[in-house]
């Protein structure tokens, strides 16, 4: 049995084997309704997330309530955060946007008639906020103003995933079958291609490419594809498949590679974490028995994988070859309710994590 597997079946039994640390919880917050994933502010120092209605900033080292900021609307999205952590931007159902100084809960500015709105974080490129709106189009804003600079046309993507974005182009996955890449600056559709994709598109190579996760069926029954795409003219470069499962898009892990994670399995998912570099060869590929689809987080200099059993998060650190720092395996236990399907979030300066259960609970604790 692979040794991910004896840690899982070592924490059911409350049997604790050498090289395996429990991680106490730092704090846990219950805000019904919680959606998507948490972010931090720059310092770390707080952790952001929607539930009732409200924006919550709690501290991350004790859980303590620093400030709730309250809808305008009666839902909120999930937060998008800037890229240096000192925003936060909501979108509302009241057709508003807002943006939001994560230190102190300073509203900065509330943008109106934005078309009614979907749950997915807004997505920040540079002075560029984009919001996806449930009319199947979506809206550029500038993100100091609020100022609308943009409409797509409605209809134009029917239910879209979440949006990945370079300096000067944004990428969206729609179910209308394609993947589509538009100026952030105009919203002029700059290229669309044909995709069967339900999955998030991932902007690698420091922009310069685009990978897309897309299923597709044969005489030998499904497959996933995953493929690499130029993203300034929309030319495909490679793709690789495979008939095991792939139902998560995949993720930039440490130093640029691509980690694409498939499995088969029912009770004990067997995952592959396969990492791809920029010419299409393997870095690595490392398998993993976990009870639930494992989720797989990055910072700039380390890779994590995260799996769970009932409401047990365990937590592994994999190098660049795609071995296991058996040294570095951790689990901790969530005592409300099982994970959730979001990654766990790090703050790779200060090595805090918070990561949301099934029933909307807020967790936080600190890596080992």
């Amino acid at each position: 049995m692979p040794f991910s597997a004896m840690l899982l079946v070592a924490i059911m039994a409350a049997a604790v084997v050498s090289g395996q640390a429990l991680v106490p919880l730092l704090w846990q917050v219950k805000a019904a309704g919680a959606i998507g994933a948490p972010v931090f502010s720059a310092d770390g120092a707080l952790t952001l997330f929607t539930g009732s209605n409200q924006l919550w900033a709690v501290s991350s080292t004790n859980g303590s309530v620093v400030y709730q900021l309250p809808g305008t609307g009666s839902s909120l999205s999930a937060p998008g955060s800037s890229r240096d952590g000192r925003y936060v931007y909501l979108t509302s159902n009241d057709a508003s946007v807002m943006a939001v100084r994560a230190s102190d809960g300073f509203q900065i500015w509330t943008s109106w008639n934005i078309m009614p709105m979907t749950w997915d974080a807004p997505t920040v490129s540079g002075d560029v906020l984009v919001v996806l709106t449930g009319d199947g189009g979506a809206t550029g804003l500038h993100r100091h103003t609020g100022a609308v600079l943009w409409h797509t046309k409605k209809g134009l993507f029917g239910p879209a995933t979440t949006v990945a974005a370079t300096a000067s182009r944004m990428f969206l996955a729609s179910r209308k079958a394609s993947l589509t890449a538009l100026s952030i600056r105009t919203g002029q559709i700059v290229w669309r291609i044909p995709l069967q994709t339900l999955f998030s598109p991932l902007v690698g190579d420091g922009g310069a490419s685009v990978f897309q996760l897309q299923f597709l069926s044969d005489g030998d029954g499904p497959y996933a594809n995953l493929s690499k795409i130029n993203a300034a003219t929309g030319a495909f470069i490679w793709n690789t498949t495979t008939y095991d499962y792939s139902f998560a898009s995949p993720a930039l892990g440490a130093q640029g590679v691509v980690i694409w994670p498939t499995w088969y399995g029912r009770e004990l998912v067997t995952t592959t974490m396969t990492g791809w570099l920029s010419n299409g060869s393997v870095a690595f590929s490392s398998s993993f028995d976990f009870t639930s689809t494992p989720k797989y987080t990055a910072t700039h200099s380390q890779n994590y994988v995260f799996g769970s059993y009932g409401s047990v998060l365990g937590g592994q650190v994999v190098n660049q070859t795609g071995e296991l720092y058996f040294n570095q395996t951790w689990y901790a236990t969530l005592p409300t309710g099982a994970t959730s399907d979001h990654a766990p979030v790090i703050h790779e300066a200060t090595g805090l994590l918070s990561t949301r259960d099934a029933t909307g609970a807020m967790y936080g604790l600190r890596l080992p």
